[in-house]
Order: C-alpha cells, then structure tokens, then sequence
C-alpha cells in the first residue's frame, strides 16, 4: 500500500490539504494523519485506510496508476456522446479589436458556403452521434451573415434531433432584425459577448470598423436578447490597461442582470505583439482577489470558471474525437487555437467523416513517456497541442503552470466554500 503519485500535499493557516488529480477531491487532514501518511501507513485507523483508498489518495503497490489515468480520459472521452461541432460561419468582422489575432489568419472575404458538403459530411458523422449536438457558431462575426447561420441550423437539424447552439459575438449586431429573427430560430443556449470595461476604455479597445462606437450597440443587444430570455455570457481580455476597471466592469454586468461571466488574460501571439499583458502569475493574483472583494463565492458557475482547469472533468477539443472545428473553406481542425493554419488542418469536409476519425485526435501522440510519469497527467493529459508545435522550449507542458497556480487554486477554492 502506498500513496498515490497524483495526490498533491498543500498547507494553508495551519491546515493540511491534500488534493488528488486524478479525481479532482480534496481532503482537510489534520497533523497527526499527516505525520502516519508521510512515516508508517501501518499507523493508519482502519477507517482512515478504508476513506484513503475509497479516495484513491491510497493504492495498491502493484496499482498500474498510469493505466487508471488512461482509462479515467477514455471515460470522459465516453462519457459526452454529443458530436461538438464549430462552425467558423466567416473571417470577416465589422469590429476593429485591436489584439485580434485572427486578422491575418485567413485570406480576406471567405464566407462559408459549402452547404452540400456540409450535408454529406454530417449524414455520415450522424451514424456515429445521432442523437444531441453541440453547435457553435463562430467567426470573424457570424452575426454578419444570419441567413448563412441558418442554412447551416437547418442542415444539422436535418440530422440530429436535439440541437444545443451557441454564438460567439462581438455583440454589436443582436439587435438587428435579421440576426434577432435568426437567434428566434436557432435559440442559442449561450451568446458569448466581450465588453472590455467601460465605454471609453471598451471603444478604444473594440472599435467598430468605421472607429465609431461599440460599446451602445452591445448594450442594446444584450436588452435585446433578454426579450426573449437569451442571457448572454460576458466576458473581458484583461490587460494592465484596463484591469482598474474590472470592479466597475463587474457592477456593469450586474446591472445588466448578468450572471454568467468569464474573466480572461490577454495573450500576446505571434500576429498581435503586445506589451501590455498580464503575467500568469500577476492575472491569477488579480482574478482571486476579485472573486474574494467582490463575495462571489457561493455561485458554483463562477467557482469553476476560474479553477475548472483544476476541478472538472474538462478534456480540451484537441484531444476528442467528438469535437469538429470548421473554416470558412471547409477546413477541419479539433483545436480552436490552430484554426486557420493550414498546416494543422486534419482534413476538409469535403472528405468522408469516417476517414477523418483517425486524425480527430492526436491524444494517444501528445502523451509522452515523461508525461505518463508526471503527477499532473489527468489535468491536462500531455500538455498543449497548439504549443507541442509551437513551443519549441516548453513543448506543451504544463507542469510548471501547475506548480505556481494549483496551491493557490486550492486556497481559493477552500476559501470560497468557507465564506
């Protein structure tokens, strides 16, 4: 009998608190129990011993740990039957963002367009998922083209008989009659909207092509969903330049009646050099602290948007055979981030889906050996895709990003259940 490699040992006011990767549990322990774990298990209370195995914090010596890891991603591959499928309805976009990183990313003007191969490529991924999908519409802006979303609603439904849709948006064209009349008709569970403080700071950052303002435009739209009961999910790319507002910003949202929200960190990328970005280390100082002052404790939405890297059984798009992200050329890709790029597209739909399953996830490729020894396998199951090709120092791990943001994690985590 013997600990198990995925249990993690953190101390916080005195208190011991062991966490286990593997099932995302945390356990409170006091001294005693520590000093029998790190000294003689053999010391263990029988009811102590029967609790660490039920938890998995206690194994077996011949316990095979990197296979329970394996399966415990096969499960949670399993699990969804829902085929995830994004649609990048067009590049084009009415907006300015000045850190928009798709602007080169495509040749100018491409709208989708290939209904028919839409169609023939989803009939035959319908004898796989049959039943639920999960539809993204996604862009550039896809509201530009309502008509265009809702070919392809038709064609879904046309296979699936639930639809589950969402839309990414700059918000700006919700209130149009043609994109209000769509969103009738498509009813997307989730409409997510970026707004990057207040006006002035919004409008600077996310301007409308013509260098007017955004910022009204949103605002009315989102009034304008809520007619009928479309909440949509906020968001706001947090930088040095506009982190002074994020308390403001929240009490916007509030105001708005909006409860689900997500705070991100500006990234800088290889097509938008910036030098206002946040550090990991100083963005995850500012959210805690953000969620403590602002008491939003209790809310199980907003607990796990920050940590759900850490306490769900999340399995990112590239390592599912169920997730399908779209171009506006038919190209297929199962990571957001890689969108775009040619060369990491996996196939076209013009090409049968059967033939596409093989290349739809390259998770078995991404675990390596030094990998499969690592403590933090079942959070992120070898690391990034996109940075394994692009990262020539990291290759994709994490470990250290887990080793600077976990600790705190947990800490906020058992302070958020404890206010």
């Amino acid at each position: 009998m013997r600990i198990s490699k995925y249990v993690c040992n953190y101390k916080f006011n005195n208190n011991t608190y062991l966490f286990n990767t593997l099932n995302k549990s945390i356990l409170q322990i006091d001294s005693i129990t520590e000093q029998k774990l790190t000294s003689n298990l053999t010391d263990l209370t029988t009811t102590d011993i029967e609790t660490f195995r039920e938890l998995e914090y206690l194994v077996d010596d011949k316990y095979n740990e990197k296979d329970s890891a394996l399966k415990r991603l096969s499960i949670i591959n399993k699990r969804n039957q829902k085929l995830q499928l994004t649609i990048l309805v067009t590049n084009n976009c009415n907006c300015n963002c000045f850190y928009c990183y798709e602007k080169e990313m495509f040749s100018k003007g491409n709208i989708f367009n290939m209904f028919s191969e839409l169609d023939e490529f989803l009939k035959n991924a319908s004898t796989f998922y049959n039943e639920e999908i999960n539809l993204s519409f996604h862009g550039g802006e896809p509201t530009l083209y309502p008509e265009t979303m809702l070919t392809i609603y038709y064609i879904v439904k046309k296979y699936y008989n639930t639809v589950s849709s969402s839309v990414v948006t700059n918000g700006t064209l919700c209130s149009n009659f043609e994109v209000f009349s769509a969103f009738k008709i498509i009813k997307p569970k989730t409409v997510l909207i970026t707004i990057d403080g207040l006006q002035e700071t919004h409008d600077f950052r996310r301007p409308l092509k013509s260098g007017k303002s955004s910022f009204h435009k949103i605002i009315d739209g989102i009034i304008k969903l809520k007619d009928i009961n479309i909440i949509p999910h906020v968001s706001i790319i947090l930088d040095k330049n506009n982190l002074s507002e994020l308390n403001q910003w929240y009490k916007l949202i509030n105001d708005l009646s909006i409860s689900s929200f997500y705070i991100s960190r500006m990234v800088s990328g290889e097509k938008n050099a910036l030098t206002s970005c946040l550090t990991l280390k100083e963005f995850s100082r500012i959210v805690d602290e953000f969620y403590i002052i602002n008491k939003i404790p209790s809310r199980k939405d907003t607990i796990h948007s920050i940590n759900n890297e850490f306490f769900t059984p999340m399995l990112c798009s590239a390592k599912s055979k169920k997730s399908i992200i779209i171009d506006p050329n038919g190209n297929i890709y199962n990571c957001i981030s890689m969108t775009g790029k040619i060369k990491y597209s996996v196939g076209n739909i013009s090409q049968n889906y059967v033939d596409m399953i093989p290349y739809l996830s390259e998770c078995n490729t991404l675990i390596d050996e030094k990998c499969l020894e690592c403590k933090y396998l079942p959070l992120c199951y070898g690391g990034c895709m996109l940075e394994k090709h692009t990262d020539k120092t990291n290759g994709g791990c994490l470990f250290h990003h887990f080793e600077r943001k976990l600790p705190q994690a947990i800490k906020n985590y058992i302070l958020l259940k404890n206010s």
